[in-house]
Parts: structure tokens; C-alpha cells; sequence
């Protein structure tokens, strides 16, 4: 007697490309969010957009987490350019004193 063996070959699977790209970009936006801010900000809108894009085509828990974690590292990179834009201003208003 032989055994059944069942395989999942993916074929219901959607694309996640787009979610996975979010959720990448999304995380790579929150490690420099408020210490380097424009280059968290360069990444974080792409994550924004692509988890929305994806969200639009197939919601999914990895959609969602791309999504959420590029809005926060906007944020956050927004709040750590204005901090920056301060300090730097107020240097400079020092310094010409």
C-alpha cells in the first residue's frame, strides 16, 4: 500500500511582490528614521506607496506591516529633519553672532 503524499505547489498563492518590497523598504526606513532623515525619508515613501499599491491589489498581513512601518518611519524621519533644520539653524544664528 503506498502513501499519499499531498503538495502544495503555490498555485493559490497571489503575487506579493509589491508587499514584500513594502515591508523591506519599511524597516530599512526605520533604522536611520531619526538620526539620518533624508535617507529614511528616501526609502520610507517608496515603502508608503508600494504597500498601498499592494493593500489595493491583495490586502495581506505583509501589505499591511509595509504599510504601517513606512508611515511611522516617515514620521519619524520628519520629526528627526525638523529636530536637525533646528539645531543646525540655531547654530548658524550662534555662530554669525
Amino acid at each position: 500500500m503506498k502513501a499519499k503524499v499531498e503538495v502544495d505547489t503555490c498555485n493559490n498563492r497571489k503575487p506579493n511582490g509589491l508587499g514584500i518590497t513594502s515591508l523591506v523598504l519599511g524597516v530599512m526606513g526605520m533604522l536611520p528614521a531619526v538620526i539620518l532623515a533624508p535617507p529614511g525619508l528616501i526609502v520610507s515613501i517608496p515603502a508608503v506607496v508600494f504597500g498601498a499599491l499592494q493593500r489595493k491589489k491583495n490586502p495581506n498581513g505583509i501589505a499591511t506591516a509595509g504599510l504601517v512601518l513606512g508611515i511611522i518611519a516617515t514620521i519619524l524621519c520628519g520629526i528627526g529633519a525638523l529636530i536637525t533644520f533646528l539645531f543646525v539653524g540655531s547654530a548658524v544664528v550662534a555662530a554669525s553672532i
